[in-house]
């Protein structure tokens, strides 16, 4: 089954695959594809209903499957908007938690309302990250803007990972692109990573590429959209477990804190090996490594088996990501120092993209009045 799998995601990735394989991926594939076009026609003709929110919307998504920094991207609109004076709510489907299927509050903004299990791992680091900014979950994101906006009074609303969710009719699309592969290897899946066929890209507002290089172009499927350019920059590392993680703030130490000191790392993210060389690219003398697959939940088990490896590789620390440290949330590491490396964007050119949001939401705000 090991095997298997290893040889689906080869597939997926580009790499070459057993010929049956590919062959069985693309039917599925095939199959797949026209239940999604049939699904978007539906809504376009009016035949599945989109709901208006109670406020603006602001939808943060992508088309392929898997890290393009969705997260990161909510964190920074929802805090953009919250400096500009705006009432926000973030909301989540909250992949993983008990609260995806019931919906609820993560936070009302002062408090965590839930725990990284009810809440999912990205929606409760979002609530650790925005103070001041409620966050709430639920794959029936309608209820969940509605109940955002009755108990904590959100007039904007922030939709992480929500590009496919036509169920809500949203002011701003935000479609992020990863630059080196902003389709994936241009397949639907489960042949490849693409979760709409990349016709569906003209349903963006504008198009941030991430992890973006310099000269980096925007893909032609994007003719005319405003495209903005962005990278993944380490902002800190902070300690758990503890009562840092609180919405009254954290403790943060700067990226030098763990520079030169053998850290064993571990992640369960889209792109483990990617993580593992940006500790690399910070100094961080690496001393073992552990990946886990997207949103994995940790045993007691796994955690005593990494703190053991961390032990026996000599590293004086383990380093994680904050997605993974929202699902770690009192393990107790009997003293062994754990720390998350929180992740921030950086845009070039500088306040681009704040400029055009900020000036975009005076404009839809002007136009409710």
């Amino acid at each position: 089954m090991r095997q298997l799998r290893q040889a689906v995601e080869d597939i997926i990735e580009g790499r070459p695959g057993p010929a049956w394989l590919e062959r069985l991926l693309g039917v599925f594939a095939f199959f797949y594809g026209l239940a999604v076009r049939l699904r978007a026609l539906l809504y376009a003709l009016g035949v599945f209903k989109t709901r208006r929110a109670p406020g603006v919307v602001v939808s943060i998504g992508n088309l392929v499957a898997g890290g393009t920094g969705k997260t990161p991207m909510a964190i920074h609109t929802a805090r953009l908007l919250r400096d500009a004076g705006y009432r926000v709510g973030v909301v989540s489907r909250g992949h993983g938690g008990s609260l995806s299927k019931k919906g609820g509050a993560v936070s009302d903004g002062q408090r965590l309302l839930a725990g990284p299990e009810e809440a999912g791992d990205e929606p409760y680091e979002m609530a650790l990250a925005l103070p001041g900014v409620p966050v709430c979950a639920g794959r029936d994101r309608a209820r969940a803007v509605r109940e955002c906006a009755r108990r904590f009074g959100a007039e904007v609303f922030v939709l992480d990972d929500a590009f496919q969710h036509l169920r809500i009719a949203r002011d701003v699309n935000v479609l992020l692109m990863d630059a080196r592969a902003p389709f994936g290897n241009g397949r639907l899946l489960p042949r490849g990573s693409l979760r709409e066929p990349r016709s569906q890209a003209s349903r963006a507002d504008l198009v941030v590429l991430t992890r973006a290089f310099p000269g980096a172009a925007p893909p032609e499927d994007c003719p005319g959209l405003p495209v903005f350019a962005c990278s993944h920059g380490p902002a800190g590392f902070f300690p758990l477990p503890g009562e840092t993680l609180t919405l009254a703030g954290r403790v943060r130490y700067p990226v030098s804190f763990l520079e030169g000191k053998p850290v064993f790392a571990f992640s369960g993210i889209a792109r483990n090996p990617a993580f593992f060389e940006t500790l690399t690219s910070l100094g961080l003398k690496i001393a073992g490594v552990r990946g886990f697959p997207d949103h994995h939940a940790y045993s007691a088990a796994e955690r005593e088996e990494l703190l053991s490896a961390a032990r026996e590789s000599g590293a004086l620390a383990i380093a994680t990501t904050g997605k993974d440290a929202a699902r770690l949330a009192g393990w107790d590491t009997g003293g062994f120092p754990v720390f998350a490396l929180e992740t921030g964007l950086l845009f070039d050119p500088p306040g681009e993209f704040d400029s055009w949001l900020v000036r975009r939401m005076l404009e839809l705000c002007r136009a409710r009045r």
